[in-house]
């Protein structure tokens, strides 16, 4: 106020804070105005005061705000653009200019279009319809070129935001998925690498939780057990096992539970879905949390049908064989001359006078047994 009377001034405007009553202040915005006689001197003053408190704190608040924005845009790892309706480039943060490979004085020429594979076209025009009806897109995957010229793949959404004197504007976010990509396509390659070799091996893939309930099962299951994946999802394994075989694997699997144990080539009788028996070969490894407790068993089931009826033909055959030799009055040998292994039966001892357990099964044993004088002759025949 001061200036009014000090200068030749006949108006004035200014902002400051009152202390009020109860110890606070407020914001007030005051209009002074100076009435001066014919000499030009004061002879007056009058004005308004306001209280504008409420627009001062608006006003930190938009600030702070604003410090806040621009701090995330500069520190932030997502990529951040604002970019006309039509695509061209308003700014972008460094974590963007990281992505596309470009420097911040690049994108002036550049728009959103330029970047983007002529192939992804039809996508875009997709999201733009959805940024026309709601005001946002995304979250989508997509691929951006990189100023070397490669493909770059990114995770991007927005929405539209008014800006300077209420043009339409878009912020995107952009995150850069090309190594998360790289990471799913070898994972993927490694899961399938792993389901061929078990196909071709002829296991099924399983992973169970701890009621014995199918959470995953691949699909060789159908020619294993006859059953179709959404099938066994309805069963549990112990169901795929004979009664007596279900109670012992039952006992194994939760003594894995309780001690975090792997089981490896365990053999149990199963059924198939049409009732038939097939013997099983099963293996599991515990999967736990973060705390270690077990959540679930994955592992691998082997059709050995064929292997345990080659297994019971040879006992059949061995018994058989057995049973001929012992029945036997011939004393009955057999010598390997690659392993060097040696077989005399009970029959051919006795014959000698010996019992089975006073006579090893080596070659020794026969040139001990022949009498001396015949010993170079059975030798040469031999050679």
């Amino acid at each position: 106020l001061r200036s009014l009377f000090e200068e030749s001034r006949d108006f004035c405007h200014h902002e400051f804070r009152c202390p009020t009553k109860g110890g606070g202040f407020r914001w007030v915005e005051i209009f002074a105005r100076v009435t001066r006689g014919e000499d030009g001197r004061v002879q007056g003053l009058s004005g308004t005061l306001t209280d504008i408190t409420e627009r001062k704190i608006g006003e930190q608040k938009l600030r702070e705000s604003e410090e806040k924005f621009r701090v995330m845009f500069v520190t932030s790892p997502l990529g951040m653009v604002l970019s006309e309706l039509d695509g061209s480039f308003i700014d972008a943060n460094q974590s963007f200019l990281n992505i596309i490979g470009y420097r911040a004085v690049e994108m002036e020429n550049l728009s959103i279009w330029q970047i983007t594979p002529p192939d992804l076209f039809v996508q875009e025009q997709a999201q733009l319809e959805s940024l026309e009806q709601t005001g946002r897109f995304g979250p989508y995957e997509k691929e951006f070129f990189h100023q070397s010229g490669r493909r770059v793949s990114v995770l991007v959404n927005g929405m539209i935001v008014k800006g300077q004197e209420g043009r339409r504007q878009i912020w995107t976010f952009v995150e850069d998925i090309t190594e998360r990509k790289r990471d799913q396509r070898a994972l993927a390659l490694s899961e399938q690498r792993f389901r061929d070799v078990s196909h071709a091996a002829g296991e099924f893939i399983f992973e169970i939780d701890l009621e014995g309930r199918f959470v995953f099962v691949s699909d060789r299951v159908l020619d294993v057990l006859e059953y179709t994946q959404d099938d066994l999802r309805q069963h549990t394994l112990f169901e795929l096992l004979a009664p007596e075989d279900a109670e012992a694997f039952r006992q194994r699997f939760s003594r894995s539970t309780a001690e975090r144990l792997t089981f490896s080539n365990v053999e149990h009788l199963g059924q198939t879905r049409d009732g038939r028996s097939i013997w099983l070969s099963l293996s599991g490894v515990p999967v736990t949390d973060d705390d270690g407790k077990v959540t679930s068993f994955r592992g691998a089931g082997l059709d050995i049908t064929s292997r345990k009826e080659s297994e019971s033909a040879l006992r059949a055959s061995e018994e058989r064989f057995k049973l001929l030799v012992d029945s036997s009055e011939d004393g009955f040998w057999d010598s390997n001359l690659v392993t060097g292994e040696v077989y005399y039966a009970p029959r051919w001892k006795a014959i000698l006078g010996y019992k089975d357990d006073e006579v090893e099964n080596t070659r020794e044993t026969f040139e001990r047994l022949i009498y001396r004088d015949d010993l170079p002759r059975v030798r040469a025949l031999q050679d």
